[in-house]
């Protein structure tokens, strides 16, 4: 008798943990430059849910504002606001205000080789170490008087997000 319940539990078990690894196996199935713009996607459509599905924990939101520059012409990159998310809870209330406000208009996830970090240690400064293991496609979010730009970097275990810079 004990041995037919462990059977039904295992099955059980077995179930629920298939059922929940349903999504993260077709985010396998893709490749690391899809599930970014798969994000892109998520972000200018306020999808939450999505959003929630590409991201693992922890995840890391840099965000840098542009300010004036000292001479009064042009702009210049301003305060850094980064944001780290450990728990669901907490990255579930983040998305809620960020999302709505970010629109990246690139169309194209063009992969960051590591040799190429260098061409971003201002936006990158004080967060390197959170993309060293990680496949970073940056994103134009326009060009009038300053570049905005968002990169977002995706685990190539997981294929999740872990990491995105905005400015």
């Amino acid at each position: 008798m004990f041995t037919q319940y462990t059977h039904k539990f295992i099955l059980m078990a077995f179930c629920i943990i298939a059922t929940a690894c349903g999504a993260t196996e077709k985010n396998l199935l893709k490749s690391t430059s899809q599930i970014a713009v798969d994000y892109r996607d998520a972000l200018n459509d306020n999808n939450i849910n999505t959003l929630i599905q590409l991201s693992a924990l922890p995840v890391t939101f840099i965000n840098q504002e542009w300010e004036s520059a000292p001479d009064g012409y042009g702009w210049m990159l301003g305060k850094k606001f980064t944001s780290k998310f450990d728990t669901q809870t907490g990255l579930n209330k983040f998305l809620e205000t960020f999302s709505p406000g970010i629109e990246i208009k690139g169309t194209k996830a063009t992969l960051i080789p590591r040799a190429e970090y260098d061409r971003f240690k201002t936006e990158l400064s004080g967060s390197e170490s959170l993309w060293n293991n990680l496949k970073a496609y940056i994103f134009t979010r326009g060009e009038y008087d300053v570049e905005h730009i968002t990169i977002i970097g995706v685990n190539p275990e997981t294929h999740k997000v872990q990491v995105l810079y905005a400015n």
